[in-house]
Parts: C-alpha cells; sequence; structure tokens
C-alpha cells in the first residue's frame, strides 16, 4: 500500500502537467472536410433555388453553374474546375426574386456552401 501511495504521488504532477499543457487535445474532434474538388450546396431557405453559378477569380477560367431548380432543404455536390483556384465568387437567383452574391469565398478551406434566408 506504501508502495502505491509513492507511485501515485509520483506520477500526478505529470498527469497534472499533460493536461493543463494540452487542454482538449484527448477530446477534440475534426470535421470531415469535403473532398478536394467539390462543393456542397445547401439550400436551407423557403424558396427554390432557380440558379447558381461560381465564378473563378481565374479570368480564363468560365463560370460554372453547380445547382439548378434546388428545392427547399436540399443538397446537392458539385465538381469545382480542376484549374479555377480556391477563391470564388458566388452569383444565384431563387424563385422568390431574391439573389444571393458573395464575393471571395475560399472553397478550398470550406467546401460547404450554405445558402440562409
Amino acid at each position: 500500500m506504501i508502495l502505491h501511495r509513492s507511485i501515485f504521488r509520483a506520477f500526478l504532477p505529470l498527469a497534472i502537467a499533460t493536461a493543463v499543457a494540452a487542454p482538449g487535445t484527448a477530446f477534440a474532434q475534426k470535421a470531415k472536410p469535403a473532398p478536394k474538388g467539390s462543393v456542397v450546396v445547401t439550400n436551407a431557405r423557403s424558396a427554390t433555388l432557380v440558379e447558381l453559378a461560381l465564378v473563378s477569380r481565374n479570368k480564363k477560367v468560365e463560370p460554372v453553374i453547380v445547382a439548378r431548380g434546388l428545392a427547399a432543404g436540399t443538397a446537392s455536390r458539385a465538381a469545382l474546375p480542376k484549374n479555377g483556384g480556391c477563391i470564388y465568387d458566388v452569383d444565384g437567383v431563387f424563385d422568390d426574386e431574391t439573389t444571393v452574391e458573395i464575393a471571395g469565398l475560399n472553397l478550398c478551406k470550406d467546401g460547404n456552401l450554405r445558402l440562409v434566408e
């Protein structure tokens, strides 16, 4: 019993120091990234998305339509242009005549595009 307490006292400071030095590392969860080269478009609005286009900052790449007729509450995955880079401008229109315009979105960092009210 005395040996057990001495071992406990010897390793307790090490255990505390480890927990303080790296908080949350043992329990951290990483979000799953989108597959490289694609974007997930989620329509969280009550209106249907008529059309959504991505415009690359690379002027040699043509704008790409990534969603058409996306009903409210649904999602779709689309491929990104191979030479389009990471930064895109987003242009879209809904059936209630509202538009969405986002400039300079980094789709390599986050491949999810959620459209809300």
